[in-house]
């Protein structure tokens, strides 16, 4: 099946070029039930900049 989980991350300093980004999630976190095994596929990940939210 298909799901997708979206979440806003903010930093008040400008990281520069992304080059890996590191997910983890502890036992009494909402996404630990949600996978059955340890391992998941990204299949598309957006990362935009510059924006604001409000």
């Amino acid at each position: 099946t298909n799901s997708t989980i979206s979440f806003l991350l903010t930093s008040d300093k400008d990281i520069g070029e992304l080059l890996m980004l590191n997910l983890h999630w502890e036992k009494d976190s909402y996404l630990y039930g949600f996978f059955t095994t340890n391992q998941f596929t990204i299949r598309r990940m957006r990362i935009k900049s510059g924006e604001t939210q409000s």
